[in-house]
């Protein structure tokens, strides 16, 4: 197929990809972080979401995947944040779009999955999209109340969701570094490549800016052109206005409008503000003006009584959008030294190689287990930079793929990593650490970090654990350590 496309179109379709590909890089460091300080956590949060999938499954095919798949991630996400009934119902309730969901009878609709048709008559869409949906409310709710009460000690920055999903680094590699985002023309076709990943946002850390519509509604006059059972047109300016007027107006001639009189909007300068937090708030003003604008021209146009107030509606200047492009590249996430193709591309690198050094996943018959450890190859890093090098030089040929290329990717794979294990730590303890004499011998000399300093989640375990030191006549405490975690020592 022929790759050429117009400049601009191939210059938009690489921002794009670079913001998705930096988003899902940064989620999946996290991820990795998250396997290596929560193991535990880790691997019950993905079996949870894999046995909700298999729960949904015999209702997936029937035309309704991309709302199930919202379901399941929602319902992972109100599991493991321990939502309440009523949150939970709120929540199903928009991601299945069904109104009185509360008001439902367990079980009261079976769903025909059956494909065959034997009445000779059409087929009833609605019915079916409400039995698939009440069928999906009836086992999401069987779902929700058999695991509450789900315990997590994670400082989710992420929807919990985002665990649910596995990728391959190296089919991810191939997709971006082999410019797949990229559509291709050949002839009277166009085809588009699917990303094999999907990217999320974090968690706002606060919220910068806010902005408020003061709205206020007007009755619609009789003798409006809107209200009119035709329209005729007395000179040509008016065509355009006339024909919007009527597509607007629909059926029946609308009572009342609203118009936005004022927009309020508030910055939140208490901690200074980098330049992405100021562009972003000021995209965000802009998308709420320019809305605004189109609304009250709209309604300008249906409170109109005569032509030359529909024209000065329908001429009302169009306020600019932030382009969708501009506006990923504006809300991606941060990462160091990431900002171009051939630095995505070393990120990704990187994040074969950690995986592939550290991660180790088992199964079983009905789970998956996550734990972090050395590969049992029992290659160090150096040697894992030249042999995961050999492995894609083989792929996607030798530039840009030295062992040197590799290991620089690492490094900045590590530095985000270990941003979030420093994150993870701080002020937690570390039950599984373990320390030399040496090291022990350093923090002899500090003042033990009291109990009610501790954070809650750890205060039960700090209790047993040295208890039963002193079973075995050690006097033990704890101690922060430089990082600013802390650590149970004697």
């Amino acid at each position: 197929m022929n790759r050429k496309l117009e400049p601009f179109k191939r210059e938009r379709e690489e921002c794009n990809a670079l913001s998705d590909v930096t988003n899902f890089i940064a989620q999946e460091i996290y991820k990795l972080a998250v396997i290596k300080q929560y193991p535990n956590e880790y691997s019950e949060i993905f079996n949870l979401a894999r046995n909700i999938t298999k729960e949904l499954t015999d209702l997936f095919d029937q035309g309704f995947n991309p709302e199930l798949e919202a379901l399941r991630d929602a319902l992972v996400d109100l599991i493991v944040h321990g939502a309440t009934k009523s949150d939970f119902e709120g929540y199903v309730s928009s991601v299945l779009q069904i109104e009185n969901i509360n008001k439902l009878e367990f079980g009261s609709i079976t769903p025909n999955l059956e494909s065959t048709d034997n009445s000779g008559e059409p087929f009833d869409y609605e019915k079916h999209e409400h039995e698939i949906k009440v069928a999906a409310f009836g086992v999401a709710k069987q779902i929700f109340f058999k695991n509450r009460g789900f315990k997590t000690t994670i400082p989710h920055k992420y929807p919990p969701s985002v665990i649910g999903y596995r990728y391959d680094y190296h089919e991810a590699l191939e997709y971006y570094y082999g410019l797949y985002y990229h559509s291709q023309v050949g002839g009277n076709t166009t085809t588009f490549y699917h990303a094999p990943y999907d990217s999320f946002r974090p968690y706002a850390g606060r919220i910068v800016d806010q902005s408020k519509c003061i709205e206020r509604e007007f009755l619609v006059p009789d003798t409006a052109l809107s209200k009119k059972e035709s329209l005729i047109y007395s000179n040509s300016e008016a065509i355009q206005p006339m024909c919007s007027l009527d597509l607007l107006r629909g059926e029946e001639p609308k009572e009342s409008v609203i118009k936005t009189t004022e927009i309020r909007f508030r910055l939140d300068l208490s901690e200074p503000l980098s330049n992405d937090e100021l562009d972003r708030a000021l995209a965000r003003l802009r998308s709420v003006i320019s809305s605004a604008q189109y609304s009250n021209s709209v309604a300008s146009m249906l409170l109109a009584e005569n032509e030359t107030e529909l024209i000065k509606a329908y001429n009302m200047p169009s306020l600019k959008h932030v382009e969708h492009t501009e506006f990923k590249r504006l809300h991606k996430v941060s990462l160091p030294e990431l900002n171009s193709p051939h630095q995505a591309k070393a990120y990704l690198c990187g994040l074969i190689v950690l995986f592939e050094h550290y991660v180790r996943v088992n199964s079983s018959s009905d789970s998956l287990s996550f734990s972090w450890g050395k590969n049992e190859d029992g290659l160090s890093t150096l040697l894992r930079f030249g042999a995961v090098s050999i492995e894609l030089s083989k792929v996607h040929g030798e530039e840009g793929f030295s062992a040197g290329s590799v290991e620089k990717g690492y490094k900045l794979v590590k530095e985000v990593f270990n941003s979030h294990i420093r994150e993870f730590q701080f002020r937690r303890v570390q039950f599984n650490a373990r320390l030399n004499t040496k090291q022990r011998e350093k923090l002899k000399g500090l003042d033990p970090v009291r109990l009610e300093l501790l954070h809650p989640d750890d205060v039960s375990r700090v209790q047993e654990d040295i208890e039963r030191l002193k079973r075995k006549g050690r006097q033990a405490s704890v101690k922060a350590q430089i990082n600013g975690s802390y650590i149970i020592t004697w």
